[in-house]
């Protein structure tokens, strides 16, 4: 019985870790360029949140950190992509924790964080981290073309990523759903109290998340 328990555990340990949560372990889904380039090779349009690597720190779920290493997001796959040792490996978001992304802007930091919402795991971007919060959702999906004349280099004959993005404000236990428009927002946060006015003196724009961001930081200081 004691040999078989061994042999249980050990064979449920080596399926975890071609999972890709053991990050130290051989993976299934060590990857190489060529590899990526012709799995969305008949789609236009790009199924990442950036088409590039950029350094970053990632956290994982076993507790596990890299820092200043070459990621990318696939956004359509619901992975993360790391390079490693001239590889690439990739990880399903459920394994990530948190991804800090040095984006193409030096200054600009991009954070994402593993949230859920009704019950379902989501990928996020994290603008605002505090008593409320304020997320973005970004999705991607796959449109069909109408012609099955797909290999065809005409745009219109081809299979195209298209890209949304869904907004969240966290505010008493629940995420509520947002448009970038002041009817939406105010919605949310109330506007029985100064915000209108302070987004009005402050010349803020609900359709600038930058300009949203400014106005939540301004309404967490004040509770």
């Amino acid at each position: 019985m004691r040999l078989l328990i061994s042999i249980l555990l050990l064979f449920s340990t080596s399926v975890y870790a071609q999972r890709g949560l053991i990050l130290d372990a051989l993976d299934n889904n060590v990857l190489n360029d060529d590899l990526l380039k012709s799995r969305y090779m008949e789609i236009s349009g790009s199924p990442y949140f950036l088409s590039d690597f950029f350094n970053g720190m990632v956290e994982f779920t076993n507790k596990q950190k890299f820092e200043n290493v070459p990621v990318r997001v696939d956004v359509f796959a619901g992975t993360v992509q790391l390079k490693r040792n001239s590889t690439i490996v990739e990880y399903d978001n459920k394994y990530v924790k948190s991804l800090i992304l040095n984006g193409p802007e030096p200054s600009a930091q991009i954070r994402f964080k593993n949230i859920k919402i009704d019950g379902s795991r989501k990928f996020a971007v994290s603008y605002v981290d505090d008593k409320i919060k304020f997320f973005a959702v970004p999705d991607v999906e796959r449109r069909i073309s109408s012609s099955a004349q797909t290999s065809y280099s005409s745009t219109d004959q081809q299979d195209k990523f298209v890209s949304s993005v869904t907004y969240y404000i966290y505010l008493d236990g629940v995420f509520h759903e947002v448009k970038l428009n002041k009817k939406s927002i105010l919605a949310v946060l109330g506007g029985g109290n100064d915000l209108p006015a302070y987004a009005k003196s402050n010349k803020l724009k609900f359709s600038k998340i930058e300009d949203v961001v400014k106005l939540i930081n301004y309404y967490n200081d004040k509770i």
